[in-house]
């Protein structure tokens, strides 16, 4: 049974038979209330059209505050043309669904256990040695893999997290009205729109089509889509898509484009959030440590960070005044 919602709770006739108005898989002879739409199909009529079996329901519902005659027109332009997710990632079952985010992972080049609290004491110690021992070879040398390593896993990460909170849109058109600009909606936002399922998927099961898509059509065309999706649309909830995401959007097409340097990326990476926490949380954990370290970093308590750190970088940081009085390193 699909539970349909827009807004008031509409009373309806019970025990009448299903009609043939194009409602989808609607049970309607348990249907006391209808909240309509928490799960949805293209075929679900939004619209009410002129049946018999919905004569009364008030005039405000069937309005949408999307700029379309209605969400139901929305959801038919776009419905989504790509093929049918894997059904094992779409109903995973107790206990797979931890296993199928590590597996979709894998696929996208990303490892799983990252101790993001090391890295991130390494990259900030290893900035601030470099700052005192410019000429260092050890330190420019240890730095430059530090960053490359974070870099390549870190605009990865992110091009699979933004395009799996896309997966939203939908269900936000049709459930808090969220606006689409149509002007917006260009050939690369056309393909975006009509690649997220009608269904509101799990965010792996999208990830792991969204690797395609990316592939396809082009991993900077498509972040672009879903930049303007996060900035220009209007409606997302406080804890859905919105300005936090086209935030993180925009730092990651700024590197690939060359408007940034990979330093300087990393940097922002590591301050980004979505809506909850920080951003780097969808797949890796997220603990008191790494809260600590940008802590330490943000108020320029270095030393603090020492801790934190892999064994070799904190030898460096040890004996950063012999390193400083050292010219090539």
């Amino acid at each position: 049974m699909y539970q349909l919602k827009v807004g008031n709770k509409v009373q309806v006739k019970k025990a009448i038979k299903q009609p043939s108005c194009g409602w989808g898989n609607v049970n309607h002879k348990s249907v006391g209330i209808v909240t309509f739409v928490d799960y949805f199909l293209p075929s679900i009529r939004i619209d009410f059209p002129n049946c018999p079996h919905w004569q009364g329901v008030p005039q405000e519902i069937k309005k949408s505050r999307a700029p379309y005659s209605s969400p139901y027109a929305f959801l038919k332009k776009y419905s989504c043309t790509r093929p049918e997710l894997p059904y094992e990632y779409l109903n995973p079952g107790d206990g797979r669904r931890a296993e199928n985010i590590q597996k979709i992972t894998r696929m996208w080049g990303l490892p799983i256990g990252v101790k993001l609290s090391q890295h991130a004491a390494d990259f900030y110690i290893l900035l601030n040695l470099q700052l005192q021992a410019p000429h260092s070879r050890v330190v420019n040398s240890l730095l430059e893999k530090e960053t490359e390593y974070l870099t390549n896993i870190f605009s990865t990460y992110l091009t699979m997290v933004i395009g799996g909170e896309t997966r939203y849109v939908k269900r936000m058109v049709v459930e808090k009205g969220l606006a689409v600009n149509e002007s917006l909606i260009d050939q690369h936002m056309e393909i975006l729109l009509k690649s997220i399922p009608d269904t509101h998927p799990l965010r792996e099961a999208f990830w792991f089509d969204w690797l395609n898509i990316v592939n396809e059509y082009g991993k900077v065309p498509m972040l672009k889509a879903c930049y303007t999706l996060h900035s220009k649309f209007t409606g997302f909830s406080g804890s859905i898509g919105g300005k936090k995401w086209a935030l993180a959007c925009k730092v990651l097409l700024d590197y690939l484009e060359g408007k940034t340097n990979a330093q300087s990326f990393v940097d922002t990476a590591w301050n980004l959030q979505h809506n909850g926490t920080i951003i780097f949380s969808k797949t890796w954990d997220i603990d008191c440590s790494l809260v600590n370290v940008l802590e330490h970093n943000k108020y320029g308590n270095i030393n603090s960070l020492s801790s934190y750190a892999s064994s070799n970088i904190q030898s460096l940081w040890n004996s950063r005044a012999e390193l400083a009085g050292r010219i090539g390193g």
